[in-house]
């Protein structure tokens, strides 16, 4: 899954995608600090919404890792 040349994930990968949210909610995080309540307010929706979105794609992928350890397991049976 990840490219060769780099050690960085492929780009639409699900760890591509999960680091890149993992980013937008540390940068959301720090927007939170703003004085200008209208940016706060939109820093804490991006937050909400990027933390939900955080969320289901690690458990996503967790669950592929049981899926193909699982799998691994049965083939060598």
């Amino acid at each position: 899954m990840h490219e060769k040349s780099t050690g960085r994930p492929k780009k639409g990968s699900i760890q591509d995608i999960s680091r890149k949210l993992y980013r937008a909610i540390e940068r959301a995080t720090s927007l939170l600090e703003e004085e200008d309540p209208t940016l706060r307010l939109k820093a804490i929706h991006a937050l909400s919404q990027a933390s939900l979105n955080y969320s289901k794609i690690t458990e996503i992928s967790e669950l592929e890792a049981r899926i193909n350890a699982l799998e691994s397991k049965e083939k060598k049976a």
